[in-house]
């Protein structure tokens, strides 16, 4: 990065998805001026914000329900079908 990032007069734009992503330009830099602008960020970004495709979220969710299906399956039961006694 440059000095243009933190530019007061011409703010740098990390991304506008919804959201403008930009270094805050807090006047006291207080820490509750800090903390206050952190909580009006939202709590869900989509992958534009990292610089993604949006495939990329897409990819992401198919690979989490795949594990959470394979997490599923580990913790059914496991039976015998041989109708055998089991031995001591």
């Amino acid at each position: 990065f440059g000095d243009f990032v933190f530019d007061k007069n011409l703010p740098f734009f990390f991304s506008r998805d919804a959201f403008d992503y930009v270094i805050p330009n807090i006047e006291d830099g207080s820490v509750d001026g800090y903390r206050e602008y952190v909580e009006e960020l939202p709590l869900s970004c989509g992958p534009s914000v990292f610089g993604l495709h949006p495939n990329a979220e897409v990819g992401y969710y198919m690979q989490r329900t795949n594990s959470l299906w394979s997490a599923l399956v580990s913790l059914q039961p496991r039976t015998s079908e041989s109708g055998a006694t089991s031995s001591r």
